[in-house]
Order: structure tokens, then C-alpha cells, then sequence
């Protein structure tokens, strides 16, 4: 496949995972559906929002996202929005999520030397999950069906698994231990791993967010590249002392200006 194919591929995927039209991906206007499965739901994938949520909050988002640009639509203040929604429901954000895909596998990460290499296969899994815990970042421990981990002596030094909740689309995730880390493992284990994904007729791709530039210099060294991004809801996981902490609060605790909570956007 081509660079066009593999988005394409992508799109389809995706969207027979959430129950949608794939075109819905290129269209330049947002769209909105109401889910039972998914509560608060945003993809896009360069051209206009794909927001799935739950039928009480569906009407709500499409006002919100009104008249708001893509590019702009989860800027720091709409994000403070969002995320105040979503606490009225006991939900939260879970994060920006910006995913990559396999375009570019013609692209050789360097294999480092002084490693043994093992490839875990589906039933190799159950062995690898109950010997070597603690690799989250890799492995969800639960529906990973392919890894490839790197050795010093008996310890693994780096993990990269895939998991296929997309059919057909296996999601690759990387954990390397600290003492070996900026000596290539991530982007090598990342490259290998996605061919043995196409191997099988099957693509690969691979997430993480803007701030963890390891991460992200990772998959670019892989021969990955960004082609969509989301966000979604979560069960609410901050303490609900810590909640009570609001800028309402703030201000009549502290005793200041309401003015200098004024935002600055215009």
C-alpha cells in the first residue's frame, strides 16, 4: 500500500470500529451522533470534527462546536469547558491522543546491538503477561496479541505490543525501562513490529501526545506519521475533595479581584 491507500485503510477501519460512514472522515463540516456507547467521542482527521456522544450531551456539543475551527476546537479554554461538562456527568477528559500511521516503512531504524530479540505471537501472550508485569505503556494486558521485546541478558530492556480493539488496525504501544532508554529501542521495536503487523495483511498504528516528544521522535524515527486526532471521556478518577477546589472557590477563599480571572482571549 501507498501512503493514500494506508489512509484509507485507516479510515475504513476506524469507522466500521465506531458504526460510522468513513467519508464522514474527509468531510470539512463537523458532525455530530448521538451514541450509547461512546458518552464524549472527538476525531478528526484534518478536515471537520466527528464528535460521538451520549443523547444527553449530543444537542450540547453541537452548539458548543458551532462555528469553531477544527485546528482551533480543543485550544486550552475550550478544553477547561469541555472538561467542566464532563465533570457534571462524574466524567473527565482522558487526554489528547494524536495517532500515527505506518507511512513511511521503507524507513530503517537502526537495530542497537547488544540485545536479544524474542517476537511474542497471540498464544505466547498469557507467558509474557504473567512473567513480565509492569510494562503498561506497551501492553493493556488484556487484548494484545503480538510483542516484541528486547533482552539484556534476562531482563527486558524495552516492550512494544499491539492490540487489535480495531479490527484490522492494531495499535502499537512502546514501554522501554529507564537505564536503556536513547539508545533506539523504542523506534526499532516500533519499525519491526509494524512490519510484522503488514506481514499478516493487517496495519498498524500508534499513539501518544504533543507534550512526550520522546514518544513522538520515536514513531517519526519508525517511520510513522500523525494523520488523526482525539480526545474522549473517562470515568472521573480526581478525589472529590480535590474537586471542590473551583475558581469560584479561589476567589472567595482568597479574597480577590474577580478581575484577575478575566481571560485574555478576546
Amino acid at each position: 500500500m501507498n501512503a493514500t491507500e494506508r489512509i484509507r485503510y485507516a479510515k475504513e477501519k476506524y469507522a466500521a470500529h465506531f458504526g460510522i460512514n468513513p467519508a464522514l472522515f474527509s468531510q470539512k463540516e463537523h458532525v455530530f451522533i448521538e451514541s450509547e456507547r461512546h458518552f464524549f467521542e472527538v476525531l478528526c482527521f484534518g478536515g471537520g470534527l466527528i464528535v460521538l456522544a451520549d443523547p444527553l450531551l449530543c444537542d450540547w456539543c453541537a452548539e458548543f462546536f458551532a462555528g469553531k475551527e477544527a485546528k482551533t476546537a480543543m485550544s486550552g479554554a475550550d478544553l477547561y469547558v469541555i472538561e467542566r461538562k464532563m465533570r457534571q456527568f462524574g466524567k473527565q477528559l482522558q487526554g489528547e491522543h494524536v495517532c500515527y500511521l505506518h507511512l513511511n516503512p521503507g524507513v530503517r531504524a537502526r537495530k542497537p546491538s547488544g540485545f536479544r530479540y524474542e517476537l511474542f505471537e497471540k498464544g505466547d501472550m498469557q507467558r509474557l503477561f504473567s512473567l513480565h508485569p509492569g510494562f503498561e505503556n506497551a501492553l493493556n494486558y488484556k487484548d494484545d496479541v503480538i510483542a516484541l521485546a528486547a533482552y539484556n541478558d534476562d531482563q527486558i530492556a524495552a516492550l512494544a505490543g499491539a492490540d487489535d480493539r480495531v479490527e484490522g488496525l492494531w495499535q502499537i504501544g512502546i514501554d522501554t525501562l529507564s537505564a536503556y532508554r536513547q539508545r533506539g529501542l523504542a523506534a526499532y521495536l516500533t519499525h519491526e513490529l509494524a512490519l510484522q503487523i503488514e506481514n499478516k495483511g493487517l496495519q498498524a498504528f500508534y499513539t501518544t501526545w504533543s507534550a512526550n516528544l520522546a514518544s513522538t521522535r520515536a514513531a517519526l524515527r519508525a517511520g510513522f506519521l500523525p494523520v488523526w486526532v482525539g480526545n474522549s471521556a473517562q470515568e472521573d478518577s480526581i478525589p472529590k475533595e480535590a474537586q471542590s477546589y473551583t475558581i469560584e472557590n479561589l476567589k472567595n477563599q482568597l479574597c480577590l479581584s474577580p478581575n484577575l480571572y478575566r481571560s485574555r482571549r478576546k
